[in-house]
């Protein structure tokens, strides 16, 4: 017999919270990570900046090897 839907409930509930909780850090790197940081190539609004600066500086330390 199929549960009722009072005892699905506590389930969808506790599994969506473990879901949050789970993927909250994701979305907040996600977000910190294209965000504009004082001192950095991105000091305001959002954009990949920082990415661009990164691949810079990974394409002239390839170029040194």
């Amino acid at each position: 017999m199929r549960p009722t839907l009072a005892e699905r409930t506590p389930f969808y509930v506790l599994t969506g919270g473990l879901a949050l909780m789970f993927l909250f850090p994701l979305i907040w790197s996600a977000i910190a990570s294209v965000s504009g940081q004082p001192g950095t190539a991105q000091a305001s609004g959002f954009g990949f900046g920082n990415y661009v600066t990164l691949l810079n500086v990974r394409l002239r330390a390839r170029r040194r090897t």
